[in-house]
C-alpha cells in the first residue's frame, strides 16, 4: 500500500471496542473487514467510496472471543493489515 492511507487502530489489545482511523489523498473505493485466524470474513465494516479526508470507524468486537484477528483493507492502490488481539 502506498502513501495514500494509513491505518490505525486503538486500543489494541481490545476488550469490546475499538476506533478504527484513516486518512484517504483523494477520493476511493475503499474495503474494511474483519477476518480470523483461519482467513474467514467475519464483519464487512465498509465498501464503498468514500471522501478524501479522515475516517473513522467504530469496531465492537463483543461477538468476537479473545484471540487474534486482522484488519482488512484494501483500495485500488492495494492493501494494508493490521493485527487485532480480543482479550476479553
Amino acid at each position: 500500500m502506498d502513501k495514500k492511507t494509513t491505518l490505525n487502530v486503538y486500543p489494541n489489545p481490545l476488550s469490546y471496542q475499538a476506533m478504527i482511523e484513516f486518512y484517504l489523498d483523494e477520493n476511493m473505493k475503499v474495503e474494511l473487514l474483519i477476518i480470523n485466524i483461519l482467513g474467514e470474513q467475519l464483519q464487512m465494516i465498509s465498501s464503498g467510496n468514500l471522501t478524501y479526508g479522515k475516517h473513522n470507524f467504530q469496531l465492537n468486537s463483543a461477538e468476537f472471543t479473545s484471540g487474534i484477528y486482522f484488519l482488512h483493507m484494501v483500495t485500488p492502490y492495494g492493501s494494508q493489515t493490521k493485527k487485532l488481539i480480543v482479550e476479553k
